[in-house]
């Protein structure tokens, strides 16, 4: 009762069930404000329904609801790319937008990240968009609060070119598994989907090996061997027609990044959210070393 005393409950007084407990500088932040707040901050105060309307310059693609936590994405621009190779040029499309994500119960700050959705294989990815301008505590009087969501949002808007740019890096990067090993990101690879690594070398037969008896070089090749197989193994429908296309010399980072993006929709839609997001923080990753990688 004495750590309980400087804490408030939210209740759902529907059903009279405790959500969360907070301190008492928490800002409460129903999803209905949040909806609110957000469609004001898109449309300019003009009035327009999510699923029919675009708000301003920003077009509504869909929401999530997992618990108490509300998702919403709006898309803000399109990219238009060409692929070619042995088969001759295809059309590369691209749309990018901004994720938005409420918890009423304040367990997580209000958080603004950039989402990606290409056309051709049709699934999102989620980037991040720098921590400091994307996440607002629920804390605070309600009018600062909003002050500072509205100052994030601005701020993640004003540099949504640079995930554009982003987009065209991956596109730019060819598919190397040995190279992912070398820069240190096969934990990454593979904490995208949990058990991943175990499946590839079960399914594909792949021994283990002990990193102390095997020299850098050696691990290297090692790891990505594993890595790639990621394709063969988890690729669905669409990832694998756009990774084997006849219009690509060869697959490039965007495409394996994808992989991921689309096994993520076979998922229950808490899994696919985390899932899509540490495919972002991969897609992150690659953007910010690509030097290291082949061109």
């Amino acid at each position: 009762m004495e750590r309980l005393e400087d804490h408030d409950f939210v209740v759902n007084t529907r059903s009279h069930t405790v959500l969360g407990a907070v301190s008492r500088s928490y800002v409460f932040y129903s999803n209905h404000d949040f909806i609110r707040d957000i469609q004001d901050l898109l449309s300019g105060g003009q009035f327009a329904f999510f699923p029919k309307d675009s708000l301003g310059r920003f077009r509504y693609v869909n929401g999530f609801s997992v618990n108490t936590q509300l998702f919403l994405r709006f898309i803000l621009r399109v990219e238009s790319g060409r692929v070619t190779g042995p088969g001759g040029e295809g059309d590369d499309v691209t749309e990018i937008g901004i994720q938005f994500k409420n918890s009423l119960v304040g367990d997580a700050a209000v958080s603004i990240q950039y989402f990606i959705n290409r056309l051709l294989c049709a699934n999102g990815l989620i980037v991040p968009a720098g921590k400091t301008q994307s996440r607002i505590f629920h804390s605070g009087k309600r009018k600062n609060f909003m002050k500072r969501l509205e100052r994030s949002f601005r701020e993640v808007e004003r540099k949504i070119g640079s995930t554009a740019t982003a987009v065209k890096s991956l596109m730019a990067i060819n598919f190397d598994p040995e190279s992912l090993a070398l820069t240190k990101m096969t934990p990454k690879v593979f904490d995208i989907i949990p058990g991943s690594r175990s499946k590839v070398m079960a399914e594909h037969r792949i021994p283990k090996r002990h990193k102390t008896r095997m020299t850098r070089a050696e691990q290297a090749e090692y790891e990505g061997s594993i890595i790639d197989r990621i394709p063969k193994t988890f690729a669905g429908k669409h990832a694998a027609r756009v990774f084997n296309s006849p219009y690509r010399k060869n697959a490039t980072m965007f495409d394996f990044i994808n992989i991921f993006t689309e096994y993520a929709q076979t998922q229950p839609i808490h899994k696919r959210l985390e899932i899509e997001e540490r495919a972002g923080v991969l897609a992150d990753q690659i953007v910010k070393n690509k030097r290291k990688f082949g061109s």
